[in-house]
């Protein structure tokens, strides 16, 4: 038991320790979304995947408050990546985006939640009624 517990704090002060990496590069270099950069280039950086870039950056405004924007690169702010929102326009554009994307998600679980069990129960029996390389 003890290993693991050493294993999991060993992770957590690692995973700490990058998302301090990341929150001194944005704060640093990334000021102002003319400043932004991109997952790709900071998890080259950082020597993480991009998931695990996002997941900071994620818990970095969630948790810890930072004002963190992002833009895909489109629009005013054409400069895609993370960027430390230091104008009222960049925290509207950053609070447009999230809103976009809340909406993109809600759409998404209507649609999910729509399928009904007949649906679903149909769409098994098509993918996987095959016998011989017919379908039934």
């Amino acid at each position: 038991m003890t290993s693991v517990l050493s294993a999991n704090s060993v992770a957590a002060s690692r995973y700490q320790r990058d998302m301090e990496r990341l929150w001194d590069i944005l704060r640093n270099e990334a000021v102002g979304h003319e400043a932004a950069i991109g997952a790709e280039a900071l998890a080259a950086r950082l020597d993480l995947s991009e998931r695990r870039v996002r997941a900071m950056v994620h818990d970095l405004v969630a948790t810890h408050h930072r004002p963190i924007g992002s833009s895909v690169g489109a629009g005013r702010f054409g400069r895609p990546g993370y960027y430390l929102v230091v104008t009222a326009e960049e925290r509207r554009a950053a609070r447009n985006q999230l809103i976009g994307r809340l909406r993109a998600l809600v759409a998404r679980l209507r649609a999910f939640d729509a399928v009904t069990a007949h649906q679903l129960a149909r769409q098994l029996e098509l993918d996987f009624g095959e016998e011989d390389g017919e379908r039934h």
